[in-house]
């Protein structure tokens, strides 16, 4: 009996062991079971409650603009308060989005207000914080409320940031501190401007009250990017030459947007004496400068509608045929007419086929 009565004994102590483990296991995860939805509850509750206040606060910022803007006697309760207790990033948003539907006076009292109210002293400072995470923010409404003051320096560093947002936004505050500078900081620029940038920079320019820099200027730019924007700037803003003299290289270059854009600038600029150039080169490039290449003949050449539909029927390509027909029929005298014939003769069926759709469906 003792041996046995000693097994029993640690047996009873063992499972006794293992029952309390798993009682503390089942207890904790009845306790995770209630605590984790109450904190959600909570968190959810908490995160209602700021919203609110936040929406709270900007209504009241509105409503204090607005009287000010309305009746300059009576100031602003904004200015009275204590420094500490403006909320200055709730603040800055109103400011913001007030400014795009504001012009003339009320612009310049608005962005008077933000400038009393150090709102740019306080962006300056998060833009040089090294433990600021929302640079682009700052720098974004920096530019648009006109906040010049951030230092070069900093500037520069966030040109050369990985952010695509913060290089913008960082070029665009250099840009409006020193317009003279708009060549030098794209010539510069050492990534790739793309399309984004590229619209938002035109968007800016239009924003800018100086005289905007030649943008031939950028044409032999290292970076091709850079070469494909300024040409379109070009365009856009109408900085049309007496000639090309001198840029006849950038239908050569390695970069079929460069060429491209070149191409189109060429034919919607209607430089004359450009014909030989281009039925020399047309089948040497890609498609799309093709049409461009066409676009041009079609429009601004004495060319024949024979001569047109010869390269209609070089190319295989639909799109390009389709390119043709639209040429011929907007551009070229007689083309209308010439189109409807298409559709009604029986010999060429695809001819018909493609100038019908033109009618019916592009035109």
């Amino acid at each position: 009996m003792g041996p046995l009565y000693g097994l029993h004994e640690l047996y009873l102590k063992e499972f006794s062991f293992h029952y309390r483990v798993l009682l503390i296991i089942m207890l904790f995860y009845i306790i995770l079971i209630i605590t984790i939805p109450l904190l959600t509850i909570g968190v959810r509750a908490l995160r209602r409650m700021r919203q609110r206040r936040r929406m709270r606060i900007i209504e009241f910022y509105k409503a204090d603009l607005f009287n000010y803007l309305i009746d300059q006697a009576h100031p602003a309760a904004i200015l009275n308060m204590k420094c500490s207790k403006l909320k200055k990033n709730q603040l800055i948003d109103v400011i913001y989005e007030l400014k795009r539907y504001m012009t003339g006076e009320d612009r310049i009292l608005l962005l008077a207000l933000a400038d009393k109210l150090e709102l740019g002293d306080y962006a300056k400072k998060k833009v040089a914080s090294l433990f600021c995470y929302k640079k682009v923010y700052y720098l974004k409404r920096s530019v648009s409320l006109s906040f010049l003051d951030i230092p070069e320096k900093q500037l520069d560093k966030n040109m050369h940031s990985r952010n695509v947002n913060r290089r913008l936004y960082a070029m665009q505050a250099l840009m409006h501190k020193s317009p003279d500078r708009i060549i030098p900081l794209l010539n510069g620029y050492r990534f790739k401007l793309t399309l984004w940038e590229q619209m938002n920079l035109y968007d800016f320019f239009l924003s800018l009250n100086v005289s905007l820099p030649d943008f031939h200027l950028l044409a032999f730019s290292p970076n091709s990017s850079v070469i494909v924007f300024a040409i379109r700037m070009v365009r856009v803003f109408y900085q049309k030459r007496g000639s090309i003299v001198g840029y006849e290289s950038l239908l050569h270059h390695p970069d079929l947007q460069v060429q491209g854009e070149m191409f189109r600038t060429m034919a919607e600029f209607g430089y004359s004496g450009l014909e030989k150039l281009f039925e020399h080169f047309i089948w040497k490039y890609h498609s799309q400068i093709q049409s461009e290449i066409i676009t041009y003949l079609a429009r601004y050449t004495p060319m024949r509608i024979d001569d047109l539909m010869a390269y209609f029927y070089e190319n295989q390509s639909v799109v390009f045929r389709m390119h043709v027909l639209y040429c011929l029929y907007n551009f070229m005298e007689g083309g209308k007419e010439k189109i409807m014939y298409f559709i009604n003769q029986k010999e060429d069926k695809e001819l018909s086929v493609l100038s019908n759709h033109l009618v019916t469906n592009v035109i």
